[in-house]
């Protein structure tokens, strides 16, 4: 009875302290240590597989992300190129604009008058013509124009191309002089000789 007592008593005092109960609990989780172990590891190696699982797809999923993105970039790219091209060429006809503007505004003409009462041989003629046509800055239709309405010449616009024409294929000579034509029924007109 003695060491009945002794082991109740021995019982009292273990239940009675709190840290000496949890170290003699039955049911306690340091008795399941190696079941919450096993336990524990598993549910770890699960948790390295998921993530491991799930590193892999966001690996995947980034690649995919990383070419969308390059194709994405390759087509900004291609319609900044575009956007460029298009600016390009509207800066191009503006500029032109401008140009052919100032040229506008700068074209000019050189037609002094022949002596009075004469008219301008068609080598001297063709000559002053030639020097329009060359220079960018002189108006060789204004230039026409100009010893037609002056009358500086006494032939008409059509006659004024072909005798140029013939100038420029070397048939007009320094020397020659405009003359009549045979009378027209309508009208007399000029022609080279």
């Amino acid at each position: 009875m003695r060491k009945e007592w002794e082991r109740i008593s021995l019982s009292y005092d273990i239940l009675s302290d709190e840290n000496q109960r949890v170290r003699y609990d039955r049911n306690s989780d340091l008795l399941r240590l190696p079941d919450n172990f096993e336990t524990a590891v598993s549910s770890f190696t699960s948790g390295l597989s998921t993530a491991a699982k799930t590193l892999g797809k966001g690996y995947q999923t980034g690649k995919k992300v990383l070419k969308t993105l390059d194709f994405a970039m390759a087509e900004i790219a291609l319609q900044m190129k575009q956007v460029e091209l298009v600016l390009q060429e509207k800066m191009d006809a503006e500029l032109a604009n401008e140009v052919l503007a100032t040229n506008m505004v700068k074209k000019t003409v050189s037609v002094p008058p022949p002596p009075k009462g004469q008219y301008y041989s068609p080598f001297d003629a063709c000559s002053i013509i030639k020097m329009h046509e060359l220079h960018p800055l002189m108006d060789k239709p204004k230039a026409m124009r100009l010893m037609i309405e002056n009358e500086y010449i006494p032939v008409q616009k059509g006659q004024l191309y072909n005798v140029y024409r013939q100038f420029k294929d070397g048939k007009i000579k320094d020397g020659k002089e405009w003359r009549k034509a045979r009378p027209n029924s309508l009208t007399p007109s000029m022609h080279i000789c």
